[in-house]
């Protein structure tokens, strides 16, 4: 992983932090300031009805206290689903950055993060840890009180039986933690279906990713994209007697067995950049007579334009060869024609560049 990508998913760490912090403090404020509200209410119940002998005044405190409790447990609701947005995005900075080895570009760590929010999608809702952990233990405690206050609705409770107050009250608080129980389900599943905005300066690549030194992606329509490549490229098919040289890397967390490969710079000749590919991804430098161009490659005539070439380069010697750690390349293969063409068919090797290389290699080879 680079500095400034790794710099940048730290920054994204620090601020989902503060955020996180404050979710806690607003939460605190909002339900201290309501319990106050509540306990003035209670504790001044008698002076209440000595100043209104109507009870106009206590029933209509009794009211606002009870519809204030409905928006405070939407406010509250929306504050641990937030809460639980931050904690997401900590989570996978985290992973990300515990396991920065893995992950060379911004598409790399994009693909993780996708694929992450991806699996709240399927997950299913666990209603039982809303009794479990102090925070969800909180949030339904109060949506039970709020459900509870009706009793200070002084008219509904005249009009049942005093032997069903108790009845009415609890049900009320059930019914309140029901819904809003619900509510937060919902409101979670929705926010976890989409990247947050937090993350968005990684999973929102425009700026780096469709517009850099090697390529530009043009948006031909909203179904159709259009990639330019900017500079050419080189598919290396390195040779040592009768072999073929392969290398093992990891792309995406995937190994991947294959010819090396590359972007030639700006102004470079595509042979220079194919000796320059074979000493950087291997470590053996070869002169231009070692070098064969094999042809002329198109990824996809339909959205790519592209500049790209197939070179054959005999190797002399293998002592020394180094591989290139940087681009997670591992381990490399000798292999004879059949056993790549056996890998082939049983979908072994799936590189498209691979498989167009050596299909350009041994066609070369039957025409001598």
């Amino acid at each position: 992983m680079n500095e400034s990508l790794e710099e940048q998913l730290k920054a994204i760490y620090s601020e989902g932090s503060n955020h996180l912090r404050e979710q806690t403090t607003k939460r605190d404020q909002v339900l201290a300031a309501y319990f106050i509200l509540i306990s003035f209410y209670i504790t001044n119940l008698t002076t209440l009805k000595e100043f209104d002998s109507s009870l106009s005044l206590y029933n209509g405190l009794g009211i606002m206290i009870f519809f204030i409790g409905i928006i405070v447990c939407f406010v509250i609701v929306e504050f641990r689903v937030w809460h639980q947005i931050y904690l997401d995005a900590l989570k996978i900075t985290t992973y990300l950055l515990t396991h920065k080895e893995n992950y060379q570009t911004v598409y790399d760590v994009k693909a993780t993060i996708d694929n992450y929010y991806s699996s709240f999608k399927k997950e299913k809702f666990n209603y039982s840890k809303f009794f479990s952990g102090s925070d969800n233990k909180i949030m339904t405690a109060l949506f039970f009180i709020v459900g509870t206050t009706i009793y200070f609705f002084n008219g509904i409770m005249r009009l049942v039986q005093a032997k069903y107050d108790s009845l009415l009250v609890i049900g009320s608080g059930l019914l309140f933690l029901l819904l809003f129980i619900l509510q937060y389900a919902w409101r979670l599943k929705k926010a976890r279906s989409r990247t947050p905005w937090i993350l968005w300066g990684i999973t929102t690549v425009f700026n780096e990713g469709l517009n850099n030194p090697y390529f530009e992606v043009k948006e031909l329509s909203k179904a159709k994209i259009f990639l330019k490549q900017k500079t050419g490229g080189v598919i290396l098919v390195p040779k040592y007697q009768d072999k073929f040289l392969l290398i093992n890397i990891i792309r995406n967390g995937q190994e991947f067995l294959e010819f090396p490969r590359g972007f030639s710079e700006k102004d470079e000749p595509l042979i220079e950049a194919a000796r320059r590919e074979i000493n950087e991804e291997i470590g053996i430098q070869v002169t231009r007579n070692q070098i064969t161009n094999l042809g002329k490659l198109m990824t996809d005539s339909g959205l790519i334009e592209d500049n790209i070439e197939c070179f054959e380069v005999i190797l002399q010697n293998l002592d020394n060869v180094s591989l290139q750690s940087s681009e997670q390349i591992i381990g490399y293969k000798l292999l004879t024609s059949k056993k790549i063409s056996k890998l082939i068919n049983e979908k072994k090797i799936i590189d498209n560049f691979t498989i167009a290389g050596f299909t350009l290699s041994i066609s070369k080879q039957k025409m001598n």
